[in-house]
């Protein structure tokens, strides 16, 4: 929680890591995790919804960012689309 908080609640754009995103997928893909709604609900809010602020304007910036962006997005679909859809 406290990387995503960060993430979430960087000043500047440009100090938004993609490694958090990528750290996430790979907390989502923990064979022995069963992520609850509250782990989805951070992830969600703390990191997808400031993340699709952030590549919404254009389609150039943040190329590295707006990959790992979508790989997420597949991932929360197509595993967790349930409690996805609960938020």
């Amino acid at each position: 929680e406290p990387i995503c908080f960060d993430y979430q609640n960087s000043i500047n754009l440009l100090f938004r890591e993609v490694h958090v995103i990528q750290f996430c997928i790979q907390i989502l893909d923990l064979p022995k995790i069963n992520p609850g709604i509250e782990l989805i609900s951070i992830i969600f809010n703390m990191v997808f919804m400031p993340t699709l602020e952030m590549i919404k304007t254009n389609f150039e910036d943040f190329p590295d960012i707006r990959k790992a962006f979508f790989s997420l997005l597949e991932k929360l679909t197509k595993n967790f689309f349930i409690f996805t859809f609960k938020l």
